[in-house]
């Protein structure tokens, strides 16, 4: 099951650099998510794209809807990498911790 334990879990989202003057972020916590359950990888895709969303026009304020929409496109994107590397991460601790016990005497 991929639930994410720590309560405080959080990602930053990271406009385009391409179309914004300047790095924005917005933390998006998702500890108390298990998304293992459909309806709660919705709930975090929701607040991704709220987060991107506002992320992009922190940065980008006078772009076009176009050039807006390839802005939150891509911060979901590297959120959805980060948050992936992440319980990668996380699974690969927790199979070394495993592997530890069982070898213990």
């Amino acid at each position: 099951m991929l639930r994410i334990l720590t309560a405080a879990a959080i990602l930053a989202l990271s406009a385009n650099a391409a179309l914004a003057d300047s790095r924005a972020s917005v933390d998006v916590p998702f500890g108390d998510l298990n998304l293992s359950r459909s309806h709660d990888t919705k709930i975090l895709a929701e607040r991704l794209e709220t987060a991107a969303s506002v992320v992009c026009l922190k940065a980008n304020s006078d772009i076009p809807a176009h050039a807006m929409q390839d802005c939150i496109d891509t911060a979901v994107n590297i959120a959805v990498s980060r948050i992936q590397s992440s319980l990668e991460s996380k699974l690969r601790a927790n199979l070394v911790d495993a592997r530890h016990l069982q070898a213990a005497p």
